[in-house]
C-alpha cells in the first residue's frame, strides 16, 4: 500500500489524535493492574477512506483499513520474513526476471501440524455475511486489467505498473492514444476519462473503459507472441504529427489538424474487432491464459511446471505454478517485497464487470463503494461490520479465513479523530479507548510520567514500568518540500511569478540557504532533542560559549531515501565504526556508501563520521570546494581550515545534522550553468561570495554574534543579487524596479494552530530577516480553515510550498525517485503538467530515449525561457531514474539510482527532504506484543492485525525482555504466536527452471 502521509499525519507522532476524555489522571499503580480485553483493539482513523480498492489508494490513512480487509500473495512477518500468504510457493528464473506463483487450491500442512486452508472472498453486505467465494488465479488478472485501465483511477498502482515487461510501454500507449483520439477522431473511442468528470459522461466513460481494456489485454498477448514485441514498439515511438499553416503573431504553429498515426488507426481498427461481446469474452480468456507480461491457468494442471535439482516438498523435483509475472528487469533485489503490494492484491469479478448491476465497477470500484448499500467481498482476515465516514470503522474477525487460528484479536474499532493536541492519544489511551499509543516528545505531563529524562530506550529503562520502545522501522518516511510550478491564476490563463520564481533554480538553492528546516524536525522530536532546540535557540543559540546557529536534530533528514531501505552488502567495507554502523544504520546502506559517497564526490568534502570515504576524490574533478577556492583572492588563505570546516559541518548526510542551511557549497549551484561553468556576468559576484565565505569560517574564531550576523546578511545580499539578476534575465521580474520582489506562499495545516504551525511562522520569519529587505524573494504563510480546507488548498494547487511524506512500498529507492519524474505521484502537488506537456511531434531520437520531451503547454508558450531551467532539470533527473529502472544488476542499479537522487537533492533542488516523524524506536504503552507485528520496512504490513496478539496487562520490563529474548529464537519458535503465519513450501523463493515461460 502506497504510504503517502499529508502534513496531517505528519504530526501524529506529536498530535495525532483528539478526545473529549479526561483520564482524571489515573496513577500509573492503576495502569499497571488494569486488564483489558484481549480479544478486542482499539485504534484510530487519521481520515475518512477515499477509496476501498486496495490499488487505488497511495494514503496511510486508507492502508490502516484496507491492509486488514485484502490479502496478497505474499507478505512479511514479524521477523521480517517473506512468506506465502495466498501462495503455498513461488520461484523466479536465473535472471530474476520471471515469477511463478501457486494460489493455493488445497488445505497446507507442515510436519508440526498447521494447517493453511484455501483463500475465499467473504462477501459482505451492510456488516452481515452472505456468502463465501473461493478466491482465483482470475482474480488476479482482474487486478492486472483494473490497474492498467486509465478510467479505474488506480491511482496507486504506479509503483508496480511500471514493473512489468511492458508495463511503461503500455501506459504510454494508452496515454498517446487518447490524445491522438481526441486530437485527430474527436475523441468517439476514449472520450471520457476520470479526470473530465461528470455524470453526463457516463456513456461514453463505459465505451472508453472498455475500449482501453481491450488495448490493455492486446498488448498483454503481444508481448507474448512472436513479432509482438515489434509491434509494441512501435505503438510506444508513435508520434502524433500537426498540419501546420503557418505562425501566428507571437510564433506559435497554427495547427489546422493532424496527419494519419498508421499505428495507432491499425490498433483502434483491431481494437474494434473485440467489441463484441463472444470476441470480447475470447479475449479475456486469451490474454489471461497466454498473456507475456502475466499469466494465469483457469485449471487444476496449471500453467506450467518449474523445476529444481533440490525439488520441493520431499522428493518432488517438479512444481506446478498458475500465476506467472513476467518483468522488464531483474528485481529479485526486491520483487518478493512487492508481490504483496495493494495493486498486486486479487480484485473480485465486479471490479471489472461491464453489467455488475450494483454500479460497482471500474471508476465506481475505486471511488463510489458504499459498504451500507453495496455487497462487498473481503479476502483478508477480516471483514467491515459497520463504517461511518464522519466517526469510526469496526471490523470483525472473518470466521472464513483461510488461516483463521491466528487471528487473535476478534473486534477492531477504529475511531477518527478530530482535536490534534500534544496529549490527547495519552488521554485516551489512559482512559482505556485506546490500545496503545506512543509518547509525545512534545506532551511534557506524559513524558515526564511515562519516559523520564534520564531514559534508555535500548535498555528498556523508563520512568514507568510499563513503558517500552518498539520498533518502528515501518513507519520511517522522508517528509519533504514540494514546490508548486504551475500554479495558475484563478482564471486559469496566466501563471503565478511565484511558480514562475519556484521553476529558477536560483530560487530554490536561495530557499535552501536561508530556510532553516530544523524548525520542523525539532518540533516532532521535542523531548528527543533533550530539550535544547527551542525555535529561538535555532535561530541563534548564544548560549554555552556558542554564537552559531544549530543546524541539528535527532529527526533531521538529507535523503529523499529512507536509511536502511537498501543495503548491499557485496560491497567490502574497512570501516568498523559502531560496528559498521552509524547511528544504527549500516554503512553499506544505500543512503551511505551510493547517496552519501556521491555527494562527498560531487562536493568535494568527506564525511568525518566514517573512518574511510566511500568517495574516490580526484584530484582533477571540479568539486563545489575546489570552485569556491579557486575564486577565493584573499591573500594567504587557509584551505586547511575551509575544508576542515565543510568536513566537519557538512560532510555527512547521515539522519541528525543539516546539510543543506548556509551549506556555502550548495549555494555555488546559483551561480553555475547545467555543465558546471560560471554563468555570463556572475564570475565577479561569485569571487565576492567565495572571499565572504572564506573570511566567514575564519570570523567564526572570534566568537561574535555581531560579526556572524554580518557575515550572513552580506551573503544574503550577494545571493539575493543573483536571483534577482537570474529573475530579471528572464522576465520574472522588473530590472527597472529594484525593490519588486516575489512572495512564495507556505501552505499550513489549520487544525495545528497550536502545534506545529508557530514553528513554520517563525521559520518564515527568520529566513525574511535573514534575506533583508531587498530580497526578491520573502514568504508567507496561509494557513487553512480546517483539516477539510487544507485538503482541499493542496488539491486545488492554491499554494506555493506543501509539506508532504512518502513511505517505501519495497524495498527499492526507485520507489521513491518515481514520485519525482515526469509523470510520477508527486506530480499532483508540483502541477508541472499544468504549464509543460509530452510534445506530441515526431523529434529526433534523444541521447538518452527515457528522457521526455517536454515542452510549454498550449497558451504559456511565452514562457518558454522562464520554464526552460526546471523543463531540462525533469527531463534529465527523468531519464536517469528511467534508466536505473532498467538495471537489473544491484549494485549498478543502486549506483545510477544514486546519481539521479544526488542531482535532484544537491544540485538542482527539486525537493528538500524535512525530517522522519518517527525514531527507529518508538517509545509507547501498549497492550499488543509488539513482537507479533511486522517490522518490514516497506509496504503497509505493520498495519496488519493478523497474527498479532494483544497483552492482558502492560508487560514491565522483566516481561517485555523476556518476550524479546523469545522472539529472537526465530520463527522456528516454540510459541505459537512468533512461528511463522502461514504453511508453505519451505523450499520456496528458489531459482527455477519454467516450462511456458512468456520470455522468447
Amino acid at each position: 500500500m502506497k504510504k503517502l502521509l499529508s502534513i496531517i499525519a505528519a504530526a501524529t507522532l506529536v498530535t495525532t489524535a483528539g478526545s473529549t476524555l479526561v483520564s482524571c489522571g489515573m496513577s500509573t499503580t492503576k495502569l499497571m493492574a488494569r486488564k483489558v480485553n484481549t480479544k478486542e483493539y482499539k485504534g484510530f482513523m487519521t481520515a475518512a477512506l477515499n477509496t476501498w480498492s486496495p490499488g487505488s489508494t497511495m494514503q496511510n490513512s486508507d492502508a490502516i483499513i484496507l491492509e486488514n480487509l485484502y490479502d496478497g500473495l505474499l507478505t512479511p512477518n514479524a521477523h521480517g520474513e517473506i512468506e506465502g500468504q495466498m501462495a503455498d510457493w513461488w520461484g523466479h528464473n536465473a535472471e530474476g526476471t520471471e515469477y511463478y506463483f501457486h494460489l493455493r487450491d488445497k488445505e497446507t500442512e507442515s510436519k508440526d501440524g498447521r494447517k493453511t486452508g484455501i483463500p475465499k472472498w467473504t462477501a459482505v453486505k451492510n456488516g452481515e455475511i452472505k456468502d463465501t467465494h473461493d478466491v482465483t488465479t482470475m482474480d488476479f488478472y482482474n487486478a492486472f486489467r483494473f490497474t492498467f485501465n486509465p478510467n479505474a483511477s488506480a491511482d496507486g498502482a504506479a509503483p508496480t505498473n511500471g514493473l512489468f515487461k511492458n508495463g511503461s510501454k503500455l501506459e504510454s500507449i494508452l496515454s498517446n492514444i487518447s490524445t491522438y483520439d481526441a486530437v485527430k477522431l474527436g475523441g468517439k473511442n476514449f472520450g471520457r476519462t476520470t479526470a473530465e468528470g461528470g455524470q453526463q459522461n457516463i456513456g461514453a466513460e463505459a465505451i472508453s473503459t472498455r475500449n482501453f481494456d481491450i488495448i490493455v489485454m492486446l498488448v498483454n498477448l503481444w508481448t507474448a507472441e512472436e513479432g509482438g514485441q515489434a509491434k509494441i514498439d512501435a505503438l510506444a515511438n508513435a508520434k502524433i504529427n500537426p498540419i501546420t499553416n503557418g505562425k501566428d503573431k507571437d510564433g506559435k504553429d497554427i495547427i489546422i489538424g493532424y496527419h494519419p498515426t498508421p499505428e495507432f488507426d491499425a490498433l483502434i481498427t483491431e481494437m474494434k474487432n473485440y467489441q463484441g461481446e463472444d470476441n470480447f469474452q475470447k479475449l479475456i480468456s486469451d490474454s489471461a491464459q497466454n498473456g507475456g507480461m502475466m499469466a494465469i491457468s483457469l485449471s487444476k494442471d496449471g500453467l506450467g511446471t518449474a523445476t529444481y535439482s533440490e525439488g520441493t516438498y520431499e522428493t518432488k523435483n517438479e512444481q506446478v505454478y498458475n500465476i506467472r509475472y513476467t518483468l522488464e528487469n531483474a528485481s529479485t533485489s526486491f520483487f518478493t517485497s512487492a508481490a504483496g503490494y495493494g495493486s498486486l492484491k486479487p480484485l473480485p469479478y465486479y471490479a471489472v464487470s461491464y453489467s455488475d448491476n450494483q454500479n460497482r465497477s471500474w471508476y465506481n470500484f475505486s471511488k463510489r463503494y458504499q459498504p451500507s448499500i453495496n455487497e462487498m467481498w473481503f479476502s483478508g482476515a477480516y471483514y467491515l461490520k459497520s463504517y461511518k465516514a464522519s466517526s469510526n470503522t469496526v471490523l470483525l474477525k472473518n470466521p472464513n479465513y483461510y488461516q483463521a487460528d491466528r487471528t487473535y484479536i476478534e473486534k477492531a474499532t477504529f475511531t477518527l479523530t478530530r482535536s490534534q493536541s500534544v496529549d490527547s492519544n495519552r488521554l485516551w489511551f489512559e482512559g482505556g479507548d485506546a490500545s496503545e499509543v506512543a509518547i509525545s516528545p512534545n506532551d511534557a505531563s506524559g513524558w515526564k510520567k511515562y519516559v523520564g529524562d534520564d531514559y534508555n530506550s535500548e535498555e528498556q529503562k523508563f520512568a514507568f514500568e510499563g513503558t517500552h520502545a518498539t520498533s518502528t522501522v515501518p513507519s520511517q518516511y522522508t517528509f519533504t518540500t514540494f514546490y508548486n510550478y504551475g500554479r495558475l491564476t484563478k482564471d486559469g490563463k496566466d501563471i503565478s511569478k511565484s511558480s514562475l520564481a519556484l521553476a529558477q533554480k536560483s530560487v530554490r538553492l536561495y530557499l535552501n540557504y536561508f530556510m532553516q528546516r530544523t524548525q520542523y524536525p525539532a518540533y516532532v522530536a521535542g523531548k528527543l532533542d533533550n530539550d535544547k532546540n527551542t525555535k529561538e535557540s535555532l535561530a541563534w543559540d548564544g548560549g554555552e560559549d556558542k554564537n552559531v546557529k544549530t543546524r541539528s536534530s535527532t529527526l533531521l533528514r538529507n535523503t529523499f531515501t529512507i536509511p536502511r531501505l537498501a543495503t548491499n552488502p557485496t560491497k567490502e567495507s574497512s570501516d568498523t565504526v559502531e560496528n559498521g554502523k552509524v547511528n544504527g544504520i549500516p554503512l553499506e546502506d544505500y543512503t551511505i556508501q551510493n547517496i552519501g559517497a556521491d555527494y562527498n564526490k560531487m562536493y568535494g568534502v568527506t564525511n568525518t563520521q566514517l573512518e574511510s570515504s566511500y568517495s574516490a576524490i580526484n584530484e582533477n574533478d571540479a568539486t563545489r570546494l575546489k570552485i569556491l577556492e579557486g575564486n577565493i583572492t584573499t591573500p594567504n588563505a587557509d584551505l586547511e581550515l575551509l575544508e576542515k570546516f565543510y568536513n566537519d559541518q557538512f560532510g555527512s548526510l547521515i539522519d541528525g545534522n543539516d546539510a543543506f542551511y548556509q551549506n556555502d557549497l550548495m549555494a555555488l549551484g546559483m551561480f553555475l550553468d547545467a555543465e558546471g561553468n560560471v554563468i555570463e556576468g556572475l564570475k565577479k559576484d561569485l569571487e565576492s561570495f567565495a572571499n565572504l565565505a572564506y573570511s566567514a569560517v575564519v570570523d567564526r574564531e572570534k566568537n561574535s554574534k555581531e560579526i556572524d550576523q554580518n557575515n550572513e546578511k552580506a551573503k544574503a545580499k550577494i545571493l539575493g543579487d543573483v536571483v534577482r539578476k537570474d529573475l530579471e534575465s528572464k522576465n520574472i521580474l522588473d530590472a527597472k524596479n529594484k525593490n519588486e520582489s516575489i512572495s512564495i506562499e507556505w501552505l499550513l495545516n489549520g487544525g495545528l494552530r497550536l502545534t506545529l504551525n508557530p514553528r513554520v511562522e517563525y521559520l518564515v520569519d527568520e529566513f525574511n530577516k535573514a534575506v533583508g529587505s531587498s530580497s526578491p524573494i520573502t514568504l508567507k504563510t496561509k494557513t487553512s480553515n480546517d483539516v477539510s480546507d487544507y485538503l482541499n488548498l493542496s488539491k486545488i494547487g492554491d499554494f506555493d510550498i506543501y509539506v508532504s511524506g512518502w513511505g517505501p512500498d519495497y524495498t527499492d529507492p526507485y520507489n521513491f525517485l518515481h514520485t519525482l519524474i515526469w509523470g510520477g505521484e508527486y506530480g499532483v502537488y508540483t502541477n508541472i503538467g499544468n504549464v509543460l506537456k509530452e510534445s506530441i511531434k515526431a523529434s529526433d531520437e534523444k541521447e538518452n530515449s527515457n528522457e521526455p520531451s517536454l515542452v510549454m503547454a498550449d497558451g504559456f508558450e511565452k514562457y518558454n525561457d522562464a520554464y526552460a531551467d526546471i523543463n531540462k532539470s525533469i527531463t534529465k533527473y527523468t531519464g536517469i531514474v528511467e534508466t536505473a529502472k532498467g538495471i537489473g544488476d544491484f549494485s549498478e542499479r543502486l549506483e545510477t539510482l544514486s546519481k539521479a537522487e544526488t542531482y535532484a537533492l544537491y544540485d538542482v533542488a527539486l525537493t528538500t527532504p524535512l525530517y522522519n516523524k518517527t525514531p527507529m524506536k518508538t517509545i509507547q504503552l501498549s497492550y499488543l506484543d509488539p513482537f507479533t507485528r511486522s517490522s518490514f520496512i516497506a509496504g503497509s504490513s505493520n498495519l496488519r492485525l493478523f497474527g498479532v496478539k494483544m497483552i492482558e496487562q502492560l508487560w514491565d520490563r522483566k516481561a517485555f525482555l523476556a518476550a524479546q529474548a523469545q522472539f529472537e529464537k526465530g520463527s522456528a519458535n516454540e510459541v505459537e504466536e512468533y512461528k511463522k503465519l502461514y504453511v508453505y513450501d519451505p523450499k520456496s523463493d528458489s531459482e527455477v527452471i519454467a516450462s511456458k515461460s512468456a520470455i522468447k
